[in-house]
């Protein structure tokens, strides 16, 4: 129920193209910035997306070999071998989905940035009016992407990870900077 003087509005907004209700009393906000670009994602590298599948299909390979040994020298029931087959062929089919193209390492949108499965990335995400400077420079031996922000703090993204390439990716970080800051 609506406080004494203050009347309930009704705020109707779209996210990723699902529309959504904002039924309350209106938000404070300074300013609301409405875009039609959509957010620019860069998924896993193809070849750090075949490693990583190559060394996982190793690692399940080893596993069946193993346990298909010892259930050939009747250390276990084959049933055991069965089951272990069984969860072979899931951890196959979700290893499929979760290295797919479709799924971002890194978004980039009009209001900031968000980093994912990076875990020495630094701060995740970020709006764009908080970045201070853009670097591009080598980490251990990794090109990287080095956003500097206002408070001190630093997001780190190795370049060779996305796919593209570091130099679209830098010039699409640098655009939405001078856009933000201009």
């Amino acid at each position: 129920m609506a406080p004494q003087g203050r009347a309930l509005s009704v705020t109707y907004f779209t996210v990723s193209g699902k529309r959504w209700i904002w039924l309350g009393h209106k938000p404070k906000v300074e300013s609301l910035v409405v875009s039609n670009n959509p957010a620019q994602d860069y998924p896993l590298a193809p070849a750090t997306r075949g490693r990583l599948f190559g060394a996982s299909l190793i690692v399940l390979g080893l596993l069946i070999l193993v346990f298909g040994g010892l259930a050939t020298l009747r250390v276990f029931p084959n049933e055991v071998l069965a089951g272990l087959l069984a969860l072979a062929i899931i951890a196959l089919v979700a290893l499929v989905a979760a290295l797919g193209p479709k799924h971002w390492i890194v978004r980039l949108d009009d209001t900031g940035y968000s980093v994912r499965f990076i875990r020495t990335a630094g701060v995740k995400a970020s709006r764009w009016v908080e970045v201070n400077e853009l670097e591009a420079t080598t980490v251990a031996g990794a090109r990287c992407v080095v956003l500097h922000l206002k408070d001190g703090k630093t997001t780190t993204i190795p370049v060779d990870l996305i796919a593209g390439g570091g130099q679209s990716f830098a010039e699409a970080i640098a655009k939405h900077l001078k856009a933000t800051n201009v």
